[in-house]
């Protein structure tokens, strides 16, 4: 892994995990978030012990306009196909429909985030691990636990 040149010599990795766009590494002295771009590109992030005061596990709920979206298409297409005395627009409306529902049963997801002073203050969306964009939401809650012994 290429975030490992970034450790100092006598530093120690205590757990990790992936997202779609970052390793996150847990060290023994900072927690530090790490991607490789196009090319050449990397970026690092790291954040000491101290500067970290608790970690918020985060249920964002379900995006209602999505289901308010889906009753107004059923409703839409409903008084189109009596306006116009066909079944396609109710039909066209059903499936639009459908497809609103199951956005609106799966738009809930959940994140951990770390909560703190300095850099974390600055960008919290920074300091947030996606579970819905992760490699394995387990090892995910395994280096959060290992985060908060550190703490």
């Amino acid at each position: 892994m290429s975030f490992k040149k970034y450790l100092m010599e006598d530093e120690e990795v205590l757990s990790y995990c992936g997202t779609d766009y970052w390793i996150w590494v847990c060290t023994d002295r900072r927690v530090m978030k790490y991607r490789q771009g196009s090319g050449t590109a990397e970026q690092l992030h790291d954040i000491s012990y101290e500067e970290i005061t608790s970690i918020s596990l985060v249920n964002t709920g379900r995006d209602d306009k999505l289901g308010g979206y889906a009753v107004f298409s059923l409703v839409l297409g409903g008084i189109a196909s009596v306006w116009g005395s066909s079944a396609v627009p109710f039909a066209l409306a059903g499936v639009i429909t459908a497809y609103l529902l199951w956005r609106w049963r799966n738009s809930e997801h959940s994140y951990f985030e770390f909560k703190g002073s300095g850099v974390i203050n600055s960008d919290e969306e920074e300091w947030r691990i996606d579970n819905k964009n992760a490699d394995n939401p387990d090892e995910i809650r395994e280096f959060t636990k290992t985060v908060r012994s550190q703490l």
